[in-house]
């Protein structure tokens, strides 16, 4: 609430829904309706990872979590605010859900947003070289041959070959 209350708008007074009120007015004057996403695209300040962000009781908060707390309540202990719609900057609660840490790395990988193969990096092989890796323990050649000469451990070409890891080469 000392966020509200800097404002000069708020007091110890102030009830709870003079408070959701006010921020989500804030919230609003903050961000503007993208007519082509429904996004309502937020202007204010951001972090470095390009989500929203704004001072709320007394902490620096992701702008999106603020505005679902405001419009549907408290949020549960390591519980996320997700975006459906991919777009960091997004405020509108419609484009919003809950989930778990797990759901949104599912939700990022489904949407092709994680660093997979090459993009990872960590990788130190190459989607062509995970075709070579294949090709040649097909032709016989050991893991231990092609972790050596490739520079990675014999567990890393197990799991290239048994499609655990590079499955979608």
């Amino acid at each position: 609430m000392s966020w509200l209350k800097a404002q000069g708008k708020l007091n110890q007074s102030s009830s709870e829904e003079e408070i959701r009120k006010f921020g989500l007015a804030r919230i609003t004057e903050r961000s503007r309706c993208d007519p082509l996403t429904g996004c309502h695209v937020w202007f204010g300040d951001f972090y470095s990872c390009g989500y929203g962000r704004i001072s709320f009781r007394g902490k620096s908060t992701n702008a999106h979590r603020v505005a679902w707390i405001l419009t549907k309540g408290r949020l549960p202990q390591g519980v996320f605010v997700l975006h459906r719609c991919d777009n960091r900057a997004c405020v509108n609660v419609e484009h919003l859900f809950l989930g778990s840490q797990r759901d949104n790395i599912i939700d990022m990988y489904k949407k092709g947003r994680g660093a997979r193969g090459e993009k990872n990096g960590q990788a130190k092989i190459n989607s062509e070289q995970v075709k070579q890796i294949r090709e040649r323990t097909i032709s016989g050649e050991s893991q231990r041959s092609l972790a050596n000469k490739f520079g990675i451990s014999k567990t890393s070409i197990a799991r290239v070959v048994h499609r655990i890891t590079w499955a979608n080469v």
